[in-house]
């Protein structure tokens, strides 16, 4: 449930992301966007704006050449995150320890899912996000950082006021397994 979870979650910024690049690039280029691109929209909508203008993109080469990576790694990872959020679940006989995901009804197609799998999604769509975010990479993020300022993480926060907390990812040090 966990690895599930940080896998929506980060579709969730994905998808916001790719929302606000296409809406800044549609009025930075003049391109028109359906009416409603905002109240009804959908990750499909937005994939097909995001490559409408991209394919418009003459200059600078190196914008176009990002959009169209980007876009590429959103196809690859869009199969198996649609398949983990919209399937139907259900055990593995054979191997418990898999999750087998229906993912239509009529084909009888199934996909088999365990933790590792779906954290290894949820990691390449954070990376992603962090693509997206930093484009010009770790010294980017690290620099954004400093200019912040002074900030400590959560789980330091807890084991300094030696709060007592049930979440395992946040306790100190980390529990191995």
């Amino acid at each position: 449930m966990y690895a599930i979870g940080k896998m929506t979650a980060s579709w969730g910024l994905l998808e916001s992301q790719l929302l606000s690049i296409a809406l800044e690039l549609a009025d930075h280029s003049h391109h028109s966007l359906p009416p409603d691109f905002v109240t009804n929209n959908s990750m499909s909508k937005t994939l097909k704006e995001l490559k409408a203008i991209t394919n418009s993109i003459v200059r600078p080469v190196e914008v176009k050449i990002f959009l169209e990576s980007i876009l590429k790694r959103v196809h690859r990872l869009k199969s198996q995150r649609h398949t983990l959020t919209h399937g139907m679940f259900s055990w593995d006989d054979k191997n418990p320890a898999k999750l087998k995901v229906q993912t239509r009804k009529r084909k009888q197609q199934s996909e088999r899912f365990d933790a590792d799998k779906i954290d290894r999604l949820a990691e390449k769509i954070g990376e992603l996000n962090f693509e997206i975010m930093y484009p010009r990479g770790e010294k980017q993020y690290l620099k954004e950082r400093v200019e912040i300022g002074h900030a400590i993480s959560r789980r330091f926060a807890i084991a300094l006021a030696k709060a007592h907390t049930n979440d395992r990812t946040l306790k100190f040090p980390p529990e191995v397994g």
